[in-house]
């Protein structure tokens, strides 16, 4: 776990120099999603704070409590999901 904490760390510094702000990559993460892996590995997990959001994507859903302070929110203009990313990694619960 310390190893991948360390990756997740060093990617996170990665991102941000080059999308210039947390800001940025925050925007990045919801105008690109997978399509991030081309610039380096994301270090951050996005995820809905709307269950029929999760629902309509199909696959298992998860659940996990987060405090506020370690969340960010989607600053991506129109977006729609209701979505959050928190950095680095997260325990969660299969619904």
């Amino acid at each position: 776990m310390e190893e991948a904490m360390k990756a997740s760390q060093q990617a996170h510094t990665d991102a941000l120099q080059a999308w210039g702000s947390l800001d940025n990559y925050v925007q990045a993460h919801g105008s690109f999603g997978t399509e991030m892996a081309q610039i380096g590995p994301r270090s951050m997990m996005s995820f809905t704070t709307d269950i029929n959001v999760a629902r309509s994507f199909g696959g298992t859903v998860y659940s996990a409590r987060i405090p506020r302070n370690q969340v960010i929110l989607q600053t991506l203009p129109g977006a729609g999901e209701a979505e959050v990313l928190v950095p680095h990694m997260i325990a969660v619960t299969r619904l």
